[in-house]
């Protein structure tokens, strides 16, 4: 069975992360191939190190040449630290737990990599380009060309900041095959560096409903009655507004996803694990968020929604992620502009999952293809 290495992000405490990297795992796998997680993470080993160095002289670079980038990346870096320091002890061991039952990780030396046939990179934001000098291992600089995939990567932006734009270019000349998530990023390679890439779903829509009827049917309801469910990756007093009237309009209960140490006064607090995650977008009557995934899997499990435009503590110009996605599927109404801001109807999903079904063929053919192309060859 050919090993196939995915270099996305890991051991974090979102839920979107996590079940990405899950439904990228599980897609390769079924496909007849046996693909590991990278954990490029311990630093306890020594090629491990060499990445992190390898990434440091990177930026060390990109900061000698752009002087104030050095002083935003430090404030960025000090905000993102204090807020996962703040995460409680008890959520820290659900996804803990999630990552040692659900992810293989793969430890080996990447460098070498003998025994893998080819690496696949993405989903998520694993290629910012607001990252000084970027970052190596998300671009697989550690692998073959020839064994190089990039599957749905996402920018988490639309734009290309100077200091980036050689090195982009430098990356991705050397990789067999690139897509991206949005089509923001489409157009913003065929602009900026003229390159015409395809755009594919998340892993997490392009593993289809049925996947993930079947990870959660054994679940038991975690919330009795109708509901309306909140996940606010920041602090959002528009989500919070539009909850509310919502709630006051239907007669719902309002529950609330916690994240971090934010809890809410608006409803009652859950802490679902990555799974309950999604059986409760499934059971929800309305899903109200700022997040993307919490936007992906109300389209997939056919429940009504509201999106809110983000309130970011660290970087902001991130929506355009939430964007390309509901322009795909035609359902830009659903943006809330103010927290008085309703569309009239109940959502008619049956044309969107028409629509589902055929980018959902498009990606999975995309992805079988790249890895059947660039390990065949590797075989010759």
């Amino acid at each position: 069975m050919k090993k196939v290495g995915i270099a996305t992000y890991i051991k974090g405490h979102n839920y979107g992360s996590v079940l990405q990297a899950l439904a990228l795992q599980d897609f390769i796998d079924e496909r007849g191939y046996d693909a590991w997680i990278i954990d490029f993470l311990d630093m306890h080993l020594m090629h491990n190190k060499f990445m992190r160095l390898l990434v440091l002289a990177k930026s060390s670079t990109c900061f000698l040449k752009n002087p104030g980038l050095f002083i935003k990346f430090i404030k960025e870096r000090k905000l993102s630290t204090k807020k996962i320091g703040e995460t409680p002890n008890f959520i820290n061991g659900i996804f803990k737990n999630f990552h040692k039952n659900n992810l293989k990780y793969d430890s080996s030396n990447y460098f070498v990599n003998r025994n893998f046939a080819a690496f696949v990179c993405g989903s998520d934001q694993v290629w910012k380009l607001t990252v000084p000098g970027l970052h190596a291992f998300f671009f697989l600089q550690f692998a073959p060309p020839q064994k190089r995939v990039a599957y749905a990567p996402s920018f988490g932006c639309d734009y290309l900041p100077k200091y980036n734009k050689a090195r982009l270019s430098s990356y991705l000349q050397s990789f067999a095959y690139i897509s991206v998530r949005e089509k923001s990023g489409q157009e913003l390679l065929k602009r900026e560096l003229g390159l015409d890439i395809p755009q594919v779903l998340d892993p997490v829509l392009m593993v289809g409903k049925n996947y993930w009827q079947n990870k959660i049917r054994k679940i038991e309801p975690l919330i009795q009655g109708k509901y309306i469910l909140c996940y606010f990756l920041n602090n959002s007093t528009c989500g919070e507004a539009v909850a509310i009237k919502l709630s006051k309009k239907t007669g719902y209960r309002i529950v609330c996803i916690v994240t971090g140490n934010k809890s809410t006064s608006i409803g009652d607090n859950c802490y679902p694990t990555p799974l309950e995650f999604v059986k409760l977008i499934d059971e929800a009557e309305y899903v109200v968020t700022d997040s993307f995934h919490g936007v992906a899997f109300s389209i997939l499990m056919n429940t009504n929604f509201y999106v809110v435009k983000r309130e970011y503590i660290v970087e902001d110009g991130q929506q355009t992620r939430i964007d390309s996605i509901l322009n795909i599927v035609g359902l830009e109404e659903t943006l809330v502009k103010s927290s008085f801001d309703f569309h009239k109807d109940i959502i008619c999903f049956k044309k969107i999952n028409l629509i589902l079904e055929k980018e959902q063929e498009i990606s999975r053919k995309y992805l079988i293809n790249a890895l059947r192309d660039v390990i065949e060859r590797g075989d010759k």
